[in-house]
């Protein structure tokens, strides 16, 4: 493998699609709990019920932004483990390390939590560990291919001045 390794990112239909299903087979099952109906009757009910939409709303518009967010995105995979997280339409971005112990490779689908390295001025604010789940869908064909590699051999050097991070 040639390093560095760019893979853009996009959003994927089969997570939004998902995402969607989810959350009408949970409005629907709201549907059936009599003191979750907005017309059903006291104000306590109103407010379980206006509590109980808004969190699944929010939960909708979450999961849809989760996926919109890696719309034109990309990961630069370095050797050392290093890994580059840059917005294209603003340039924004930062250098990360994959957390030790944190990824979970499977043939469709990566689990892994980032550390900040180094971050951009611009993303200062929200630069806490960030974590992915990325199925093939996100990326090019082969790219998955290549990131699963990568997260299973190359993720895990930590470089001798670092050590371990928790």
């Amino acid at each position: 493998m040639e390093f560095p390794v760019e893979l853009k990112l996009r959003g994927s239909k089969m997570i939004r699609a998902s995402v969607w299903v989810v959350h009408v087979a949970a409005a629907l099952a709201l549907f059936h709990v009599p003191a979750l109906l907005p017309a059903s009757g006291g104000a306590v009910d109103w407010a379980l019920a206006c509590g109980a939409w808004t969190l699944l709303g929010a939960s909708l518009v979450r999961g849809l932004r989760a996926q919109a967010s890696l719309e034109a995105c990309s990961l630069w995979l370095e050797r050392d483990g290093l890994l580059e997280l840059v917005r294209e339409s603003d340039g924004a971005g930062g250098l990360f390390r994959v957390r030790v112990g944190s990824q979970v490779v499977l043939p469709n689908a990566a689990w892994f939590a980032l550390v900040p390295v180094a971050v951009s001025a611009s993303v200062v604010a929200g630069s806490g560990a960030r974590r992915f789940m990325l199925v093939p869908d996100n990326l090019s064909a082969g790219s998955f291919r290549l990131l699963r590699i990568w997260l299973r051999h190359c993720s895990a050097h930590v470089s001798q001045g670092e050590g371990a991070r928790p």
